[in-house]
């Protein structure tokens, strides 16, 4: 499947050294809008299986995963963020309105 031109623009700016890139940084570079990008961002991996991910610890921003263990981190931050939303999708059910 060929890459749309935003897609190639912002993967090229992603980091696989070790190091990483924010949205901001991203924007400040290309001037795409941060909704564009997080929405890029997600079909880098979703749509044209690019290994994206991010860190929120230490240098937070985006990366190229280029292990096993960084593709675990990135699994393992995803899944607690995934029960934190969970936890926080469940309050807002049973919420009094």
């Amino acid at each position: 499947m060929e890459m749309d031109k935003q897609a190639e623009r912002i993967l090229q700016l992603i980091p696989s050294d070790g190091t990483t890139i924010t949205a901001r940084e991203i924007h400040d570079i290309t001037g795409i809008s941060m909704r564009d990008i997080y929405d890029v961002l997600t079909r880098l991996s979703v749509k044209y299986g690019q290994p994206i991910g991010s860190s929120r610890r230490g240098k937070k921003g985006y990366f190229i995963i280029k292990s096993e263990t960084e593709r675990k981190a990135v699994m393992a931050q995803l899944s607690s963020h995934i029960q934190t939303m969970t936890v926080h999708l469940r309050a807002i059910e049973s919420a009094e309105i």
